[in-house]
């Protein structure tokens, strides 16, 4: 809760100083959206949406993306012409129904990762036939996907990702 108050309370002042948005910076927001334990902060992208009845964020248009907490019933899915940066922050998301994170658009994918942060496909049985699900899934040959520490390997910035029965973990295109 104090990283939390203490980050919004950065993004503020810098709003306040007009400044730019950089790679590595994630507190010029622009939008911010919550759903139960999921939240999704767009510091330099505005186009995404959400489908409650699916539970889908869909991201559409290039910029920057901060991902928070925890979630067992959202997923997102990158479907964007232009180049996304998803910044994982300790962020969990499980799912039985589709990979956690699918990456479907033209535009190349960074996921940058900060703290602790773990993907799941929790469909974990052979009666999900051909719904089986990476943890990250990449349904895309027109773009490139690249995953980085924002800090450093030292920090203890990682991810875990864990695909659905005989599921890879990042796979896919």
């Amino acid at each position: 809760m104090i990283k939390r108050l203490t980050a919004l309370t950065i993004s503020l002042i810098m709003i306040l100083a007009v400044i730019q948005f950089k790679a590595v910076s994630v507190f010029a927001l622009t939008d911010v959206f919550t759903s139960g334990g999921l939240e999704v902060i767009s510091a330099s992208g505005d186009e995404f949406s959400y489908d409650s009845s699916t539970g889908l964020v869909t991201i559409s248009e290039g910029g920057a993306y901060e991902i928070l907490y925890s979630t067992d019933k959202d997923t997102i899915k990158v479907m964007a012409r232009g180049d996304v940066t998803l910044i994982l922050h300790d962020a969990s998301i499980t799912s039985s129904t589709a990979a956690p994170i699918e990456i479907a658009g033209e535009g190349d994918v960074e996921i940058k990762l900060r703290g602790s942060n773990y993907l799941t496909s929790s469909s974990d049985n052979e009666d999900y036939g051909d719904v089986n699900y990476a943890g990250i899934q990449k349904t895309s040959t027109e773009n490139t996907l690249t995953i980085t520490s924002i800090t450093n390997v030292d920090t203890g910035d990682i991810l875990t990702v864990q695909g659905g029965y005989k599921s890879a973990g990042i796979g896919g295109a």
